[in-house]
């Protein structure tokens, strides 16, 4: 059991960042979708319908880490998609195959796959984990909420800030080699 102030910041930050991919690949599924395919994972026929797919799944996870009654069962199926998400990263690493987009980030974002975005995952199946644990029987207040929530942006941007610092890592390489 923990303090019901680190679940509810673990499963806002998540709701924050399912919502956030979760729109990224809605607004242009053909991008995800492309993106998805390059992994090499799913029979060409599935591409498309799971570019459609995720999305919606991710917007469900978000909208059920809300709610203290669905929080659990959102929480674990977040670890269970990351987890996914991870193994495909993964099995594309141990490819050799550096140089896919990751699909994670926005449209004008381009991520190649690293270690990086292994460990990144791997923080947010924790942070799942942490959202789906069961809280001290007590009361959340208004004190409560607010530092959850305060904590909860301050995860959500140094995540932002992490993505970012990962596509310039990119950018910057890219540079170095067009140049030196």
């Amino acid at each position: 059991m923990i303090d019901p102030v680190l679940s509810l910041a673990c499963a806002l930050v998540l709701a924050w960042i399912f919502i956030a991919a979760g729109a990224h690949k809605f607004h242009d599924p053909a991008r995800f979708g492309a993106a998805l395919g390059a992994y090499g994972l799913l029979p060409e026929v599935l591409v498309r319908p799971a570019a459609l797919l995720l999305p919606l799944g991710e917007f469900m996870i978000a909208f059920g880490l809300l709610f203290p009654q669905a929080r659990s069962i959102a929480a674990w199926s977040s670890v269970l998609l990351i987890g996914a998400y991870t193994l495909a990263i993964g099995i594309n690493l141990l490819r050799g195959r550096r140089n896919i987009d990751c699909g994670c980030g926005d449209p004008g974002r381009r991520q190649p796959l690293s270690e990086w975005l292994l460990l990144r995952n791997a923080l947010l199946m924790g942070a799942g984990a942490l959202a789906a644990a069961a809280p001290f029987a007590r009361v959340a207040g208004w004190l409560d909420w607010t530092v959850a929530a305060l904590a909860a942006i301050a995860l959500g941007l140094i995540h932002g800030a992490c993505n970012q610092l990962l596509s310039n890592r990119h950018r910057l390489a890219n540079l170095g080699s067009t140049h030196g």
